[in-house]
């Protein structure tokens, strides 16, 4: 019984919005933990960073299954790419000895190379809502969550607008950083995967991108999601009404704001259609259609 009741403490300590998490996030306690999470990185070592929604884990199982030459589930995902602060005991799998790993982190100094993922906030701050009501944090409304969302009072990794600058500022300095948009993956995969992989250090072959990309379809993950029941009790995921993978869609958000939500992300997402269409040319009217 006290095993059990342990074990329900660890998991609720899990949920994002839990009260010591919260505690730490409005103290020096977040930077200090951060601090002690980024010990034992490597100059080698490669990053696939993102905001928290952005396409991240999908990215991260298909070049796990690259640097594996295997399928992979939630169940084994970590132990081939691990999270910043996870990673201690993790072996190098690139050429030069370096390790892949995930951070949600804003950028710091230690991100010597890194793939950075973008995606439209307004699908990224509904996403991220939906992801909270996945371990049981519920909001008043969207409105809420979005007003909370672009003060950085969600999560805790600040703004989507300070994060995304935060990497931008760092390339635009000299940091090796590879931005993918996340609408630019969703259509053309395969090709952005090769130049990823080609920026990681990564061997490997456009037969095993192809199949990488296929085993880890948005009908894939959501099945191994459903193969993975035990994995989200774990780590805390209770509203299994609410599904982990999303729709791997570009534009999700349209119907389902409002438009005094949208009002509030407005300066979110012209800031991401300025980048897109810098970065990708990409035009923005096109993108973001209402």
């Amino acid at each position: 019984m006290e095993t059990e009741r342990v074990e329900n403490r660890v998991r609720d300590l899990r949920n994002p919005e839990h009260p010591v998490r919260r505690i730490a996030r409005k103290s020096g306690l977040r930077s200090l933990i951060a601090n002690r999470r980024h010990r034992s990185l490597k100059a080698e070592d490669v990053y696939l960073a993102s905001y928290p929604r952005s396409g991240n884990t999908w990215m991260k199982f298909v070049f796990a299954d690259l640097v594996s030459r295997r399928e992979i589930s939630f169940s084994n995902a970590d132990e081939v790419i691990p999270t910043v602060g996870e990673h201690a005991s993790k072996r190098g799998d690139l050429r030069d000895g370096g390790r892949l790993l995930k951070t949600h982190e804003p950028f710091r100094g230690e991100y010597r190379r890194a793939i950075y993922i973008l995606r439209d906030p307004r699908d990224v701050a509904l996403s991220y809502q939906r992801y909270f009501e996945g371990f049981g944090v519920s909001f008043e409304s969207t409105d809420e969550f979005a007003t909370k969302f672009m003060a950085g009072l969600v999560g805790s990794y600040g703004s989507w607008m300070d994060h995304v600058e935060s990497w931008f500022e760092a390339r635009s300095r000299g940091a090796e950083i590879l931005p993918l948009f996340y609408e630019s993956l969703i259509r053309d995969p395969e090709s952005l995967v090769a130049e990823a992989a080609s920026f990681a250090g990564v061997e490997t072959t456009a037969p095993e991108i192809a199949r990488a990309v296929a085993r880890n379809s948005a009908e894939r993950m959501r099945q191994k999601e459903a193969e993975s029941a035990s994995y989200f009790s774990d780590v805390g995921w209770n509203n299994r009404s609410v599904s982990f993978v999303g729709q791997a869609s570009s534009g999700g958000w349209k119907g389902q704001l409002s438009s005094r939500t949208l009002e509030r992300l407005q300066p979110a997402s012209t800031r991401y259609a300025e980048l897109l269409e810098m970065e990708t040319g990409l035009r923005a009217a096109g993108v973001f259609a209402a």
